[in-house]
C-alpha cells in the first residue's frame, strides 16, 4: 500500500477547541496522473481535491488521514488493500475520490462505471463496490466521487481536452463553515456520484476533469446560500452545470450528465460555526511549519526554528513554490531558506496544503509545492 501522508499531507491549523470527541476525515484518493492521455488533467483534479479537503477539515476541525495511490500506484491491488485496511470510528467521515479511466461492460447493471486504471479488464473495479466496502466500515458519513468515463467499451477512448478554460475554483467567501457542517457533519449515511451516465465519456479539461471543476464551483457557490446547503441541491446544480459546460466544450454538443444516489438517514442543519483548535499531521516538516506560522508563538521562537527546519531539505537552495488554490497560478518561487524565513515572520499565515514533493536519493526534499492559508 502506498501511504500518501508524506506526499500530500493536508494541514489543519486552528486556535482552540471544545470538542469532547475525536473525528477523523479519511481521504482515499486514487489519481492516474501518469496516464499519457489524461494525466495532466488528472494532476489538476488532484490539486483541486486536496485543497478542498483542506478546506473541509479546516472548517470542521477534523484530523485528516490521507491514503491511496497516485500515478503508478493507482491500481486495483492498492485500492483493495487500502479499502480493506480502512478503520472508522462512529463519528468519522470517509471521502473517496477517483480520477482516471473508467468504463462499463455491456452486462453491468449499476448506473455507476468501473474504475479501470490502466484500461485493462483485470484492473477494473466497480465504483459502487468501493461504496459498499466503505459502508461496511460504518463511518458516520461517506462521499464516493469518481471522475471517469462510463462508456460501454473494452477499451477507453481518449478524453476531450478543452484547454485551459476558465477557473471554476473561487476564493473562499460567504459562510463556508456552515455549508461544510450541513453537508458533512450533520448528516449520516452516504452519497455516491460519478461524472457521466451510462454510455457517456467524461471530458478532461486543462484545468481538471469537467465534473470535478463543476462540482467544486457549485460547492463554492453554496457559500452564498448556506441555509440551503444540501446534497440534493449541490448535486442537482452540479449535474446541470456539468451538462451545460460540457455541451459548450463538445463540438458534437453531446456533453456529459453526472449520476448520483443520496442515501442519508438523518441530520439537521447547523446553526453555528465549528469550534477551532490546533492539529498536527504525520509529516514532521509540516508540523514544524505549523509551529513557525502565525499560530501563537512569539517571533523569536518562530525565527529560531528556521535553521533546524532546513534539515528536511537537501540544501538551503532547494526550491519551494506556492500556488493559488486551484493550482494554476504560481504565486512565489523561493529557495528553502527564503521560504522558511518568510514563514517565520509572515502575518496571519496559519495553514498549508502540500501539493507535490520531490525527494533526492537520501530522502531530502529538493522540490516542494504548497498552497497557503491565511487568517481573514
Amino acid at each position: 500500500m502506498k501511504n500518501l501522508k508524506l506526499f500530500f499531507t493536508i494541514l489543519i491549523v486552528l486556535a482552540f477547541s471544545n470538542r469532547g470527541f475525536s473525528q477523523t476525515l479519511h481521504a482515499i484518493i486514487f489519481a492516474s496522473t501518469d496516464d499519457p492521455k489524461i494525466g495532466k488533467s488528472v494532476e489538476k483534479d488532484l490539486d483541486n481535491i486536496k485543497n478542498e479537503l483542506g478546506e473541509i477539515a479546516y472548517y470542521l476541525y477534523m484530523d485528516v488521514d490521507v491514503v491511496g495511490g497516485i500515478g503508478r500506484d493507482a491500481n486495483k491491488r492498492t485500492l483493495i488493500e487500502v479499502l480493506n485496511n480502512l478503520q472508522c470510528g462512529p463519528e468519522d467521515i470517509v471521502f473517496f475520490y477517483y480520477s482516471g479511466h473508467g468504463a462499463r461492460s455491456i452486462d453491468d447493471s449499476s448506473k455507476f462505471p468501473q474504475m479501470t486504471f490502466r484500461a485493462g479488464d483485470d484492473q477494473a473495479y466497480p465504483l459502487y463496490k468501493a461504496d459498499e466496502l466503505i459502508a461496511s466500515k460504518k463511518p458516520k458519513f461517506r462521499l464516493i466521487m469518481g471522475d471517469l468515463c462510463n462508456s460501454v467499451s473494452p477499451y477507453i477512448s481518449a478524453k476531450y481536452d478543452a484547454g485551459d478554460g476558465k477557473s471554476y475554483v473561487n476564493e473562499k467567501g460567504g459562510n463556508p463553515a456552515l455549508v461544510y457542517q450541513n453537508l458533512f457533519e450533520n448528516v449520516k449515511g452516504g452519497v455516491i456520484v460519478s461524472s457521466s451516465k451510462a454510455g457517456e465519456t467524461s471530458q478532461a479539461w486543462g484545468i481538471g476533469g469537467a465534473f470535478t471543476c463543476c462540482f467544486l464551483y457549485e460547492l463554492n457557490e453554496l457559500e452564498n446560500d448556506p441555509a440551503n446547503a444540501s446534497w440534493e441541491t449541490l448535486l442537482e446544480r452540479t449535474k446541470n452545470t456539468t451538462l451545460a459546460e460540457t455541451r459548450e466544450a463538445d463540438k458534437m454538443k453531446q456533453g456529459q450528465t453526472p449520476v448520483f444516489e443520496i442515501n442519508l438517514t438523518g441530520g439537521t442543519n447547523a446553526t453555528t460555526s465549528s469550534p477551532v483548535g490546533v492539529q498536527s499531521t504525520n509529516n514532521p516538516l509540516i508540523n514544524r511549519l505549523i509551529q513557525m506560522a502565525d499560530n501563537g508563538n512569539d517571533y523569536s521562537t518562530r525565527i529560531n526554528l528556521v535553521n533546524p527546519t532546513l534539515q528536511y531539505f537537501f540544501s538551503p537552495s532547494a526550491i519551494v513554490e506556492t500556488y493559488s488554490r486551484n493550482g494554476n497560478v504560481l504565486l512565489t518561487r523561493e529557495t528553502a531558506s527564503d521560504f522558511l524565513e518568510r514563514v517565520s515572520t509572515a502575518h496571519k499565515l496559519i495553514n498549508f496544503v502540500e501539493l507535490r514533493t520531490e525527494l533526492d536519493e537520501k530522502g531530502k526534499i529538493k522540490y516542494l509545492k504548497l498552497h497557503e492559508f491565511y487568517k481573514q
